[in-house]
């Protein structure tokens, strides 16, 4: 008997012993064939049935591809992941999340009973304020609640998103830590994420990771003393341009040049074409040697796909991946195969936490993902000895019987140890200075900027220690330091110190570099640029802010020689090339507030010009910028 069949016999009756008997799985992401919601669902229910525990699963009401062997009640009207339309964000989140708690309501008295836990295994600002809502509406004999947090807000998407996405989680995250006692487990796979949400109020959040599809962990991966064919490199998982697709595109072409008998498969899954389809259809097109399959897999079929792999590459954008999982690196660890992955994420750390069989590409272009391929490729036994060696510990810590394990024990001692309600801090209260960016009330060129910084700054998974500020910026600084009261800062200060030339700093040596409304005044800004991104530490952030239609000013006290656009910040700063990620590349101005400063203004904003009334500084039109910012990333 395998010691995996030993654990789950061990963990038969776990549930019972806590007066679980039945887990009702509330998720509106469960709504078609592939992907990791139909597989969480069959890994849930085969282990609740393995323990003698009751499973339900509530999905989306429109299922295209309705996954196989599972009954699904149709319940939610909107997806986990709603995609929105229009207009403004917040408006429809609001919405959604209305439509969310409305259909829970429909749920009948009988599927709430005593003995029941309630599974939420994502829970997304489209879901999370109906969700929270809803249980706070239940009595106090309500079933115990567990909650999944994957995704930080704002992770895909704009400015006006983010903002969106902090409302709904601060509302959420707030409601929640006024329940009672045992109610309600909260969970993250990250923990990065976890303190993202518990900067807004949130309980105590747990680590768990989802349960992955596994083999035997016991039985080899791959055959040993035989001959192997060439290496088979596969990509798996949703297609969007955060996971590289457009990289893989322009890299697979000079690996089958390089490695004349390596193959490729490339899953294409996707709901929208927009900016993806060009590149599978160039990847479609390389020849025999690499192989297409478009749309979602049957849960056969991906295990098949992932198991004939040597290597499985994850060419992630590191600034969208840096705190968060991903379960095909979970799968493809399970089933002992080696992977390309990027520098600076979790995924990476985990990676080397587990000596697992990797290869890591530090810069998200295709010179640096074709040199990991390639040395993957030269590598794989070697490497693939090394995960299969992983494997077993790393398949037990993400099976279903540990997944369960771990929710049910959160249960258990929320009900035993209890918590005082908690009072949730405003995220306005932490990092706003008392005036929100408004001068006796008005609008200024900088408050949408400012707002936009703090926002980001809020949801940032690092931990910077040291920073280095060019000239004295009070307004940053606090922004940044409210974030992190640790935050050592450093100003380089004009006479003392020149931005153009650093070199009493030594390379690699800050956590964080900024500069608040300075680089138009650099007479050389591009020598500047060079020495602000070598004085970061590979991994560190840099956030720096400019104008685009300032009137002249500084003068005679200093000079001012520059306007930039968001784009020309990622031209200084060589982004384009690869030199830093851009995290934000941003602006914020209208043509009302570009003509009211030309008429009243007297180049030193003393008449007026720079003050708008709500109308004039809330709009913003990317035609007409006039605060400029970039926030970005050392590969």
């Amino acid at each position: 008997m395998t010691t995996a069949a030993v654990r789950t016999m061990d963990q038969t009756t776990r549930g019972c012993t806590i007066g679980i008997e039945r887990v009702l799985l509330l998720d509106p992401g469960l709504f078609f064939e592939g992907g990791h919601h139909a597989t969480f669902a069959r890994l849930v229910r085969d282990e609740c049935v393995r323990r003698g525990i009751g499973c339900k699963a509530c999905g989306l009401r429109r299922i295209d591809h309705p996954p196989a062997g599972i009954e699904i009640r149709n319940l939610f009207r909107t997806s986990a992941y709603a995609k929105l339309g229009h207009g403004d964000p917040l408006v429809q989140l609001r919405a959604f999340n209305r439509e969310v708690l409305e259909d829970l309501r429909l749920l009948p008295r009988e599927d709430l009973r005593a003995g029941t836990l309630l599974l939420v295994p994502t829970l997304t600002s489209r879901i999370a304020l109906g969700m929270v809502e809803w249980l706070a509406s239940l009595p106090a004999d309500a079933p115990p609640a567990a909650l999944i947090l994957m995704f930080s807000p704002g992770w895909s998407g704009d400015d006006a998103l983010r903002s969106a996405d902090l409302s709904i989680y601060t509302e959420a995250m707030r409601a929640l830590s006024a329940l009672p006692p045992g109610r309600v487990a909260l969970f993250a796979e990250t923990e990065p994420v976890a303190r993202v949400f518990e900067r807004l109020g949130a309980p105590p959040v747990r680590m768990l990771s989802w349960p992955v599809m596994l083999d035997d962990p016991d039985e080899p991966a791959i055959p040993y003393g035989v001959e192997r064919l060439p290496a088979h490199v596969v990509h798996l998982g949703f297609t969007k341009s955060a996971r590289g697709i457009e990289l893989l595109a322009d890299t697979i072409p000079g690996v089958l040049e390089a490695r004349p008998g390596v193959s490729f498969t490339v899953q294409a899954n996707y709901w929208d074409p927009a900016g993806v389809e060009p590149s599978v259809r160039k990847i479609a097109e390389m020849g025999p040697r690499v192989r297409v399959l478009r749309g979602p897999m049957e849960p056969g079929d991906y295990a098949a796909r992932l198991r004939e792999a040597d290597i499985v590459v994850l060419p992630y954008q590191s600034r969208s991946y840096a705190g968060l999982g991903s379960g095909v690196f979970a799968e493809a660890a399970a089933c002992g195969k080696v992977i390309v992955l990027p520098s600076g994420t979790w995924i990476a750390e985990q990676a080397a936490k587990w000596g697992l069989g990797v290869v890591v590409f530090d810069r998200h272009e295709p010179k640096a993902l074709n040199a990991a391929l390639l040395e993957a490729v030269d590598r794989r036994d070697e490497l693939l000895e090394r995960a299969a060696r992983a494997r077993p510990a790393w398949a037990s810590d993400r099976g279903a019987p540990a997944f369960l394990d771990r929710v049910l024990e959160s249960i258990r001692t929320s009900r035993e140890v209890g918590r005082g309600p908690r009072v949730a801090t405003k995220p306005e209260e932490m990092l706003r200075p008392a005036d929100d960016f408004l001068v006796d009330g008005m609008w200024t060129p900088q408050t949408q900027m400012l707002r936009s910084i703090r926002d980001w700054v809020l949801m940032a998974p690092d931990e910077p220690r040291t920073a280095l500020s060019i000239d004295r910026n009070p307004t940053l600084s606090e922004i940044l330091q409210r974030r992190w009261p640790s935050l050592k800062i450093t100003e380089a200060r004009w006479p003392e110190f020149d931005a153009q030339d650093l070199s009493d700093v030594p390379d690699a040596s800050c956590d964080l570099v900024f500069s608040h409304q300075v680089l138009e005044h650099i007479p050389k800004p591009w020598k500047a640029a060079a020495e602000l991104v070598r004085v970061m530490r590979p991994g560190g952030l840099a956030v720096h802010t400019t104008c685009a239609a300032n009137p002249r000013h500084g003068p005679p006290a200093f000079n001012d020689y520059y306007r930039f656009l968001p784009d020309g910040l990622v031209q200084l700063f060589n982004a384009d090339e690869g030199a830093v990620e851009v995290c934000v590349k941003a602006g914020w101005g209208n043509r009302q507030a570009l003509a009211y400063n030309a008429a009243i203004d007297d180049g030193h904003g003393v008449l007026g010009g720079r003050r708008f009334v709500r109308a004039i500084g809330e709009p913003n039109d990317e035609n007409f910028p006039w605060a400029t910012w970039i926030i970005f990333r050392k590969p």
